[in-house]
């Protein structure tokens, strides 16, 4: 981490937060594909960032949109929270020059690399700074999508709901396998079966393969309570 200490203090520029605790910072920074004396990562970092941006999230569109229901609220979060916005913070922060990551990964930072380390910045300055100062910072970082049309108008699809699902518990991705297509090519219907590794299956119809897929996913969402 050390020949790119020099360079953090425009990492922190650029969240507007200084660190008291640098070594939290390059914690939050530390794959855990990177080998260290200490063994220390972002690992323990993610799951704190984690629940402290769900809080914040949440309770600004419990006091910002008081008269929607729950299930409105619901998808306005899942919006926001998702690892796709995530992903675009990290890049908006240029996340990827700060991190230290092993060998196997330098060729290629993924998008989960890249919201996973937004997620541990977040623990990090949660436990730097506290609950108002993680606040603040989160609040300026998703600026742009809190009152955007997309985040008014959320609708969260069951595949993406079932995909934070199983990334947010390190499960395998569900595979989606189109199992027979039957009616007229102008009216067909399509049977999509989707799986996942250690909890099972589960089928659905529809109009095309991605209105099959979309409501396959939510027939597993919920045969296995999921969500």
């Amino acid at each position: 981490m050390k020949s790119k200490l020099k360079y953090i203090n425009t990492l922190e520029q650029k969240i507007n937060y200084n660190f008291n605790n640098k070594d939290l910072l390059e914690e939050a920074l530390t794959h855990s594909s990177f080998k260290n004396k200490s063994n220390s990562n972002q690992e323990r970092l993610e799951f704190l960032g984690d629940r402290v941006l769900g809080l914040v999230i949440a309770e600004f569109l419990f006091q910002s949109f008081l008269s929607e229901r729950e299930g409105v609220l619901t998808n306005k979060f899942r919006y926001l929270i998702q690892n796709k916005q995530c992903t675009k913070i990290a890049e908006k922060l240029d996340i990827a020059n700060y991190l230290q990551v092993g060998n196997s990964e330098k060729n290629k930072i993924t998008n989960s690399i890249l919201a996973d380390s937004i997620e541990a910045l977040l623990g990090a300055i949660y436990l730097d700074g506290g609950y108002d100062e993680s606040k603040k910072v989160i609040l300026s970082l998703w600026d742009e999508y809190l009152n955007n049309d997309e985040m008014l108008n959320a609708t969260v699809s069951s595949k993406n709901i079932l995909q934070e699902y199983l990334h947010a518990n390190s499960l395998t991705e569900a595979t989606y396998l189109v199992i027979s297509k039957d009616g007229e090519d102008h009216n067909p219907n399509f049977l999509v079966e989707v799986s996942v590794d250690k909890i099972g299956k589960a089928d659905a119809f529809g109009k095309s393969i991605k209105e099959a897929e979309i409501n396959a996913a939510k027939k597993f969402i919920d045969e296995f309570e999921i969500g």
